[in-house]
């Protein structure tokens, strides 16, 4: 079996509707992580949860105030996620980040 090679996986943790250029702060970084060519990035949306402020986030309760809870997921090389984490510098200021060391395994797709 493969054994992978070294990898970090970053857990970005914000509302979806935080904002950036006009649109949604998750999808800017997923486009920046593209762009930069990182192993992997998903956005998770939580249906509920709470954070630094205490205040519960729900989808539950239908109403146009209420935030729910979103997570960007990046993979790659420990080296390469440090740097792309000081480039999103302030976009991401406020946001806890959450660091894990991971093994990448690359395995390949069946033929469709």
């Amino acid at each position: 079996m493969d054994t992978g090679e070294p990898g970090t996986r970053a857990s970005i943790h914000l509302h979806d509707d935080d904002r950036c250029h006009g649109r949604p702060l998750f999808s800017e970084i997923v486009h920046r992580a593209a762009e930069e060519g990182l192993t992997g990035a998903t956005v998770l949306h939580g249906c509920e949860g709470y954070g630094a402020s205490g205040a519960l986030h729900t989808e539950r309760l239908v109403s146009s105030w209420e935030r729910t809870p979103a997570e960007v997921v990046l993979i790659d090389r420990p080296d390469r996620i440090a740097a792309f984490l000081d480039q999103l510098g302030p976009l991401i200021a406020g946001c806890p980040v959450v660091l894990s060391e991971v093994r990448i395994l690359h395995g390949s797709r069946p033929a469709e």
